[in-house]
C-alpha cells in the first residue's frame, strides 16, 4: 500500500488547483492533522498503514475521508459542492480525494436533466480528477491477471460525453487519448476517430 498523503489537494504536484475562496480550511476539523506511518512487509511486499489522530487515539480514516457525506442522493447540489471543496482542503491520500470527487460528479451526472446549470461544475471537477489520476497513477493501479491495470475513472467518460454531445469531437478525442494511456476508453477513442474520419471525408468530397 502506498503511504503517500497530502496536507491538502492543492499540494499534489501537477494539480494546478488554487482552492475555493469560499472555504476557510482553518475552521475544518482535522485540517492540521499529520499521520504516523506503520511500515510492514507482508508476503515480501511493503504494506504501510497511515494512522491519523482521533478522539479515541488513532484511526486509519483520514480527515478528508471522515468529512465526506455518505449518501448524496437527498443532499442539495450546493451542499454537495460545498462538501467536496471543503474536503479538498483537508489532509488525505490521492484515493481519498478521487473517491470524493468521483462520487460528486456521479451524483451531479444523475441529476443533470433537472439541473442544467451544474454542467460547468461537473466539468471542472472531472478535470480535477483527471489531473489527479495522471499525477498519481500508482494510487489507481493494481496487478491484474494480465499485468498492471488501472481502476475505471468515471471522469474520462463524463468529459468525453460532454464534449462529444456538444460537437467538440477533437476535444473529446484528446480526452480519450489521455484515458487510453491509463488503459481505458479505447472503444471511445476508436469511435471518435471513426466519426472524425467520416466528417473529414465528407468535407473533402
Amino acid at each position: 500500500m502506498n503511504s503517500s498523503w497530502f496536507q491538502r489537494f492543492a499540494e499534489i504536484p501537477g494539480i494546478e488547483y488554487q482552492g475555493s475562496p469560499d472555504v476557510d480550511r482553518q475552521q475544518l476539523p482535522g485540517h492540521d492533522h499529520v499521520p504516523t506511518i506503520e511500515r510492514r512487509v507482508v508476503n515480501g511486499e511493503r504494506a504501510d498503514t497511515l494512522w491519523w489522530p482521533s478522539e479515541n487515539g488513532q484511526t486509519s480514516i483520514s480527515p478528508a475521508r471522515a468529512y465526506a457525506v455518505g449518501d448524496l442522493r437527498q443532499v442539495p447540489v450546493h451542499e454537495i459542492l460545498r462538501n467536496v471543496y471543503e474536503i479538498l482542503e483537508l489532509p488525505g491520500t490521492a484515493s481519498d480525494y478521487h473517491f470524493v470527487i468521483q462520487g460528486c460528479i456521479e451524483e451531479l451526472w444523475r441529476r443533470r436533466r433537472d439541473n442544467a446549470d451544474i454542467f460547468p461544475e461537473m466539468e471542472k471537477l472531472a478535470w480535477l480528477d483527471v489531473r489527479l489520476v495522471e499525477s498519481c497513477p500508482e494510487a489507481f493501479t493494481f496487478e491484474g491477471p494480465e499485468g498492471p491495470q488501472v481502476y475505471a475513472i468515471l471522469a474520462f467518460s463524463i468529459l468525453i460525453d460532454l464534449y462529444e454531445r456538444e460537437g467538440f469531437l477533437h476535444e473529446a478525442l484528446a480526452i480519450a487519448d489521455r484515458a487510453v494511456r491509463l488503459l481505458q476508453c479505447e472503444e471511445d477513442r476508436q469511435r471518435l476517430q471513426g466519426r472524425l474520419a467520416t466528417l473529414e471525408a465528407e468535407d473533402a468530397g
